[in-house]
């Protein structure tokens, strides 16, 4: 942990000097929350989760960084003013202000960290944004951990449109061997029909995903949506903190992180996400729904993996523990199409190969740290591509 404070964390002279050290308030728990051109409204949601705290006797950090890339529109610059101007309002004048951020002390039940990375400040290069926006919040986190006034080895994070449930906090506990917490999630109708109508479709067609991996066999089988996850202080060091990109940084993070340990799906309470569109990440859930908006076209009707991609992966999956087993990778994959085998064979004997330099115990293990949940992606799309095609999404939910 202190060699990722030395050497890999944000640079604590960027705006949370007064955050760090062995004095100053201490806190049970500590999420974070991004915030690009979200306005006022954020601020409902940074009130929420400090109360959401408090009612189950935990103090809370909430870390707000507020961002935004070089030569930003006016549009969002005013946007992120009205979110720092609504933090005053709120709660009053900041118990601390360094210039790069402000913190508000909410007696009794915790406190409030802005971070600033705008023009104002230090804006965040756009191909870094919502990575290193996540990561800088975050990073706080671990530094108040290490000095030992984060009193839970739990970072959690969301986003600004999502409304956490009452025991959001009360997972991060006593769980030997998980790294990371999925929440379960589901958006909300706006008043916007053709976004509601997008937003299910795009819902539909993750858990169809993921339900796919899972019934394949695979340790990834995990939903990695940024706004629902919890990773543990020593696998967020591990893998080096989040990657900083401008999307799919919760993707790559929990992928690194299942390497390091087991990436658990809770069953408590759902977090609650708006439906809505948004240009803030060039993929992911608002985009998705803003391109089925923008074609017209059914979003019910474009098209999703045939099934036949992840049957592939089962009968590769199960192959590969065999050829593992037996020390063989010339065993004989039974039940698929010469050409999936193809595939399959292409995807998954490099981290085979590395795998059988191991142990006959510890294959396996070395084997999923290989063919990994990016690998495993990239395998379905080739299947898709090459050898199964695509159905419209409706005709997959159906069955």
């Amino acid at each position: 942990m202190h060699k990722y404070l030395h050497k890999y964390a944000e640079d604590i002279d960027l705006g949370w000097s007064g955050m760090v050290g062995s004095t100053g308030p201490s806190f049970d728990v500590g999420v974070v929350i991004p915030s690009y051109a979200e306005g006022a409204e954020v601020v409902g949601a940074v009130a929420h989760a400090v109360a959401i705290g408090a009612e189950t006797g935990r103090g809370v950090l909430v870390v707000l960084v507020v961002n935004e890339p070089p030569g930003a529109s006016a549009v969002v610059r005013q946007s992120n003013r009205e979110t720092v101007s609504e933090l005053a309002r709120r709660y009053g004048t900041p118990t601390w202000d360094d210039g790069h951020s402000r913190y508000w002390e909410v007696t009794g039940v915790g406190g409030v960290l802005c971070v600033e990375r705008t023009h104002r400040t230090v804006p965040i290069p756009k191909e870094e944004g919502v990575g290193r926006a996540r990561k800088i919040g975050m990073d706080v986190l671990v530094g108040l951990w290490a000095s030992k006034r984060l009193k839970t080895p739990w970072l959690w994070t969301t986003d600004a449109d999502a409304i956490l449930p009452d025991d959001y906090f009360v997972w991060g506990y006593d769980r030997p061997g998980v790294v990371a917490l999925v929440y379960p999630f589901l958006h909300i109708p706006s008043d916007n029909e053709i976004v509601n109508r997008g937003t299910q479709a795009h819902e539909a067609r993750l858990r169809y995903y993921v339900d796919g991996v899972r019934r394949a066999g695979s340790p990834y089988a995990f939903h990695t949506v940024g706004s629902t996850m919890a990773i543990h202080v020593n696998a967020y060091c591990a893998v080096r903190g989040v990657p900083c990109r401008s999307a799919g940084e919760d993707f790559y993070l929990l992928n690194k992180v299942a390497k390091v340990g087991r990436v658990e799906t809770l069953d408590g309470e759902a977090i609650v996400l708006q439906s809505r569109w948004s240009d803030r990440a060039p993929f992911g859930t608002g985009a998705a729904v803003g391109k089925t908006t923008q074609d017209g076209q059914d979003p019910w009707e474009q098209p999703t993996y045939a099934p036949g991609c992840f049957d592939a992966l089962r009968t590769g999956l199960q192959w590969a523990e065999t050829a593992l087993q037996q020390g063989d990778p010339s065993v004989p994959m039974v039940g698929l199409a010469s050409d999936a085998q193809e595939l399959v064979r292409q995807h998954m004997t490099p981290a085979m190969e590395r795998a059988l330099e191991e142990r006959p115990d510890r294959r396996l293990k070395r084997f999923h740290e290989g063919f990994d949940g990016f690998r495993t992606l990239k395998l379905i799309h080739a299947l898709r591509d090459k050898v199964f095609g695509t159905l419209p999404l409706n005709a997959v939910i159906s069955d």
